[in-house]
């Protein structure tokens, strides 16, 4: 199944660039939490597979996400369902909008929330 994207491809990460990277099986609520608990400020790029998305915080509050062309909550919810994958903190890159304005405990309860609604779901024949 492919997620929308936002760009054709991913910004590589710079050289030098301030933040961490990682490649691993970790999900996005383990990411947002550790990088809310540090108080750590940035956009995190989150891929799985083909799929990315950001997400901008500031001092451990998250402010603005982009998946595709959906900002705000529902983007961060679109990829709470994404499998584990690839993640980058770039701390150069601070919020330039503000479109969520939940907390990070909040987003990730309701993501839980939907994903327990959808997988409880009947499928469709």
């Amino acid at each position: 199944m492919s997620h929308p994207n936002s760009n054709p491809a991913p910004t590589p990460d710079k050289s030098g660039a301030s933040g961490f990277s990682a490649q691993s099986q970790m999900g996005l609520p383990e990411v947002l939490q550790m990088c809310c608990l540090s108080r750590r400020s940035g956009q995190i790029t989150f891929r799985s597979g083909e799929s990315y998305g950001y997400i901008y915080i500031q001092h451990g509050r998250v402010l603005h996400a982009l998946c595709g062309t959906t900002e705000g909550e529902e983007a961060i919810y679109s990829m709470l369902l994404w499998p584990g994958g690839g993640f980058s903190l770039d701390e150069d890159i601070l919020p330039h909008k503000k479109t969520v304005s939940l907390t990070w405990e909040q987003l990730l309860f309701e993501g839980a929330r939907r994903a327990d609604r959808c997988a409880t779901a009947p499928k469709s024949a």
